[in-house]
C-alpha cells in the first residue's frame, strides 16, 4: 500500500500481466489492456510467451514506436538523455537485430530508475531498493496532487515494480519463464544465442521504457495518452517498415 493509503483498482490487471511476466503498459487504452487479461485467463497454461509475442506485435508498430520515438522520448524529462539508445535499439528491433535490441535497451530501464529517483532526492546503491522508493515516492506523488485516475495509476505503478524486480532484474537462476527477458541473464553473458534474442524481448523492455517516461509524465507533466502521428513520425513509420520488408526479403 502507498504511504498515502491509495490502494490499486486494478489487481486483475496485476495479476494477469504478471503472469506472463509483462506489466501494464501505458498509452494504452483500458479496453485493450482488459481484453488482453481476459485472453489470458481465458487461455490458462496455453497462453505462453509465443501468445504474448503475437499480441504484442499488434500494439508495437512502426507506426506506434515511430510516434513515441520522434514525439515522446525526446520530450520527457530523464528519458531524454537516453533518446538515442532508444531510437537505436528500435531500429535494431525493425532490422530483426533482437539480441541487439534487447540488451542495448536494458540499461535504458536502469539509467533512466536512477536519474528519475535522484530527482525526487533519492539515492540508494542498490538498484531494487531505488526501485521501491521511486515508486512509493510516485504513488505519494499521485496522491496528493489528485493526478488522473489514482487508484488505477497506484496498480500500475506496483505492475512495472513488479515486473522489473520479478522479471527484468530477477536473479537468473529464478527466472521464471522461457524467453529469456532478463538483465543479469544477458549483461553478464550468462545467456547465450538460443536463451534470448525474439522480439517479445523487445516488446517487453520497451514497454518498461514506456512505463519510465509515463512516471517522468507523472513528474513534469504530459499526456497519458499515445502520441499522434506527426509528418516525422509518418516517414519514420515508413522507413521502419523498409528496413523489415528488406531484411525479410534479403537476409540469406
Amino acid at each position: 500500500m502507498s504511504p498515502s493509503g491509495e490502494i490499486g483498482s486494478q489487481p486483475y490487471w496485476v495479476e494477469k500481466l504478471h503472469q506472463v511476466g509483462w506489466l501494464i503498459p501505458p498509452f494504452v487504452s483500458t479496453g485493450w489492456i482488459t481484453s488482453v487479461a481476459t485472453i489470458i485467463d481465458r487461455e490458462g497454461p496455453q497462453f505462453g510467451q509465443a501468445e504474448l509475442e503475437q499480441l504484442l506485435a499488434l500494439m508495437f508498430t512502426p507506426e506506434n514506436l515511430a510516434a513515441m520515438v520522434t514525439n515522446r522520448y525526446p520530450q520527457k524529462p530523464m528519458i531524454k538523455d537516453f533518446q538515442e539508445i532508444i531510437a537505436e535499439g528500435v531500429q535494431a528491433h525493425f532490422l530483426k537485430l533482437d539480441h541487439i535490441a534487447a540488451s542495448g535497451l536494458v540499461p535504458v530501464v536502469e539509467g533512466a530508475t536512477r536519474r528519475l529517483a535522484k530527482e525526487q532526492g533519492i539515492v540508494i546503491e542498490d538498484f531494487k531498493a531505488t526501485l521501491s522508493a521511486l515508486i512509493e515516492h510516485c504513488k505519494g506523488h499521485v496522491s496528493t496532487r489528485r493526478i488522473g485516475k489514482v487508484a488505477e495509476i497506484v496498480s500500475m505503478l506496483e505492475s512495472f515494480e513488479l515486473f522489473v524486480s520479478k522479471v527484468l532484474f530477477v536473479n537468473t537462476k529464478r527466472y521464471p519463464l522461457t524467453d529469456g527477458t532478463n538483465r543479469h541473464g544477458m549483461a553478464h553473458g550468462i545467456f547465450a544465442d538460443k536463451d534470448f534474442g525474439s522480439p517479445l524481448n523487445f516488446y517487453k523492455i520497451i514497454t518498461a521504457i514506456n512505463f519510465l517516461t509515463f512516471i517522468s509524465s507523472l513528474y513534469y507533466g504530459g499526456s497519458g495518452f499515445a502520441p499522434d502521428e506527426s509528418a516525422e513520425s509518418k516517414e519514420l513509420a515508413r522507413y521502419y517498415r523498409a528496413l523489415n520488408e528488406t531484411v525479410s526479403a534479403r537476409r540469406p
